[in-house]
């Protein structure tokens, strides 16, 4: 095995553009292309390409090189439906395992999610109009469901061209906790055990440990004691950042002085203290700043 041998699968607006990357750097690496007019026009450019179809179980039966430091899937199905999809993803890598020896592989999915052609820098906004995606689903819901290939063609087709891509460290306001890797492993035992968290009695375990934990963040952050559930504070996470914000906002609204009339005037009713301080009639105000970049979880709130 080369130190640095890649076998590229797939050579088109993102394959051919790794390997000349990956060429220019000094690696060994090859390009895998369905037709040889493609791969002989690759060839005259500099690259070393050939033509191979992993769909064949005998793909690489012209391979030099059976092993590869870095092996990247980036071939295209050519906009075909599930039995493409089945045939290129599923049995083409299965076929790519048993003939190759791999190191590390990469699968790329599909680029044709995003609105730009022409080389531009990718916009992580989606292109849709209101009401295309809907427009595109079937009027009435299905009597059968679909196999997992029918699946993924139907997310690449339909969803992926109406989804805005949070995941891109490119993407300002983006939630990267959402999809971490401990955050994805914490949804799954989450999820296996049903957790309902909304009262001691339904999960003594996730309230128990939600306070334990967010007691540990008041000393990470160096919060005053006060907000330590054993004080007069605890915390609770809140289920979006649309309610988390909507929380600090009440929180900055009403200050003190809520906690001031619960305590010394219990006897009002809540309505007429804030009609005492002239909240319902438009005497008190009160004005919080934003900015334009900032997620919509501030204009809910």
């Amino acid at each position: 095995m080369f130190l640095s041998s890649a076998l590229v699968i797939g050579c088109g607006y993102v394959g051919e553009g790794l390997l000349r990357a990956l060429s220019e750097q000094g690696w060994q690496a090859i390009g895998l292309t369905l037709s040889d007019d493609s791969a002989a026009k690759l060839r005259s450019s500099g690259l070393k390409v050939m033509a191979a179809d992993i769909r064949q179980h005998d793909f690489a039966r012209n391979l030099q090189a059976k092993s590869f430091s870095l092996v990247v899937h980036c071939a295209s199905s050519a906009g075909g439906g599930s039995e493409s999809y089945e045939a290129l993803f599923e049995c083409g890598t299965r076929n790519v395992f048993a003939a190759l020896e791999i190191e590390h592989f990469l699968f790329v999915s599909s680029t044709s999610v995003y609105a730009q052609t022409d080389g531009s820098s990718v916009d992580e906004l989606s292109p849709a109009e209101p009401g295309q995606i809907s427009a595109s689903l079937p009027p009435d819901p299905p009597v059968h469901g679909e196999s997992f290939p029918a699946m993924l063609a139907d997310m690449d087709k339909l969803i992926l061209p109406g989804i805005t891509h949070w995941q891109s460290p490119n993407f300002y306001a983006f939630f990267p906790s959402n999809a971490s890797g401990p955050a994805i492993l914490g949804d799954l035992l989450s999820s296996g055990l049903n957790v309902q968290g909304m009262l001691w009695a339904t999960s003594p375990a996730c309230t128990e440990l939600e306070t334990h934990v967010l007691d540990w963040l008041v000393g990470m952050m160096g919060l005053p004691q006060a907000f330590l559930s054993t004080s007069t504070g605890g915390g609770v996470i809140q289920d979006t950042a649309s309610s988390a914000s909507l929380c600090a906002l009440l929180a900055a609204f009403l200050g003190g002085w809520l906690l001031h009339v619960l305590v010394e005037r219990p006897a009002l009713r809540f309505r007429d203290r804030l009609l005492q301080r002239g909240w319902f009639g438009g005497a008190g105000r009160a004005v919080a700043v934003g900015g334009l970049d900032e997620a919509g979880a501030k204009q809910q709130a």
